[in-house]
């Protein structure tokens, strides 16, 4: 195969790779054959010369990686003679960093090199993050020549391409493991919140969302698609979302619209607040991309912190905090005993301490009270 038709099959492995996040060891192996050489590996090396590991190898074995992590490469003479030059970009050979009969007499050579059928290696590095360097290496046994400039110069001309690839493939997993974070932390928030398109295709639900939707309190996803239950409240929520999708500015930022959207059942209604979404200049690469987050509350319904208020300033049990909450929202006693699954009975007793606890004598003081409008006056019991 001739030369450039090798280097260009190199160079698509090194994107394919960095791309995929797979395929790295097909181009190691490639990256051997070009060089006539074995064990290609991609490995860590600390310029201080403190620490190390091999990460990707095609043909060192799980064995042999953690002996060299955690022993021997505190020994590798290689290393130790290449630290002033382990800088991104140099290209070294076995030879040219340690002395021939060094290598020969050291025990990296006696217990680690020479079981592995190493004689001479080549070496270069990629990039360089603090102290840490990303590598890459091959190697030659006995009776092997030493690396020649025909295969530095093959090095040379993969470098940029695996500074790029390796750039580019830290940047995206940065990314991923970034948005796993995200996700996890959107699940494990009490408020419904979903990320939308321009045509409100739903790209991302959290757990609260999906517990929202699949109950059809007031939304509903059809086709892909956030929908309200009526017609007039899903014209105006598309148009919201729609809306979020013009470019952003950093004004946008306060340019949330709040909606409100009603519930079945006679049931307050829900408050969707649609939040634009920074657009980036390489969005356009996007097949689909989320123009607006949605946040869903409850206004006639009270959050966790007002719940614990409650439970502070007027001692409510966790019940009864409960009760009052249903009762805040204008539910019946009949809704009330469904939606906490209690007994009309047991419902009395709670209605019994809160208007005790709150020195009120009606459902509508009571409403007036914990929203925070007309305070009740304290009467003597």
């Amino acid at each position: 195969m001739r030369a450039d038709t090798v280097l260009e099959s190199l160079i698509q492995g090194i994107y394919k790779a960095a791309i995929s996040g797979a395929g790295w060891s097909t181009f190691l192996a490639s990256f051997a054959n070009a060089l006539d050489s074995t064990h290609p590996s991609f490995y860590f090396a600390e310029t201080s010369g403190r620490g190390g590991s091999v990460e990707i190898s095609v043909g060192m074995d799980e064995v042999h990686r953690r002996a060299y992590r955690e022993y021997y490469v505190h020994r590798n003479v290689w290393i130790q003679g290449a630290r002033s030059v382990l800088r991104p970009g140099s290209i070294r050979s076995s030879d040219q960093v340690c002395p021939r009969q060094k290598f020969l007499r050291s025990e990296w050579y006696a217990d680690f090199c020479r079981p592995l059928g190493w004689s001479r290696a080549i070496g270069a590095t990629i990039l360089q993050d603090g102290t840490i360097t990303a590598n890459i290496g091959a190697f030659r046994g006995e009776g092997r020549p030493e690396y020649g400039e025909e295969n530095f110069a093959v090095v040379r001309e993969l470098m940029p391409h695996l500074q790029r690839g390796l750039s580019m493939r830290r940047h995206l997993a940065e990314s991923r493991v970034h948005g796993q974070a995200l996700e996890i932390v959107l699940h494990a928030l009490s408020t419904p919140t979903l990320l939308v398109t321009q045509n409100s295709t739903v790209l991302f639900m959290n757990t609260a969302a999906e517990r929202l939707i699949q109950t059809s309190d007031g939304l509903v996803v059809t086709a892909g698609q956030l929908r309200a239950l009526l017609p007039n409240d899903t014209a105006s929520l598309s148009a919201l979302i729609a809306g979020a999708a013009k470019p952003f500015d950093h004004q946008s930022l306060n340019s949330s619209s709040n909606l409100r959207i009603s519930r079945p059942y006679g049931r307050g209604s829900l408050y969707v607040l649609v939040s634009p979404l920074p657009s980036q200049e390489d969005d356009w690469l996007l097949r689909e991309r989320a123009v607006a987050a949605i946040f869903v509350t409850d206004r006639y319904g009270i959050g966790a912190a007002e719940h614990s208020e409650l439970i502070g300033q007027h001692g409510f049990t966790a019940a009864e905090a409960r009760v009052a909450m249903a009762i805040s929202r204008g539910l019946a006693g009949k809704q009330i005993c469904g939606e906490l699954d209690i007994s009309y009975n047991t419902l009395k007793t709670h209605l019994k301490h809160i208007y005790a606890k709150t020195r009120t004598r009606h459902q509508s003081d009571l409403v007036r009270l914990l929203a925070g409008g007309l305070r009740v006056p304290l009467r003597d019991a």
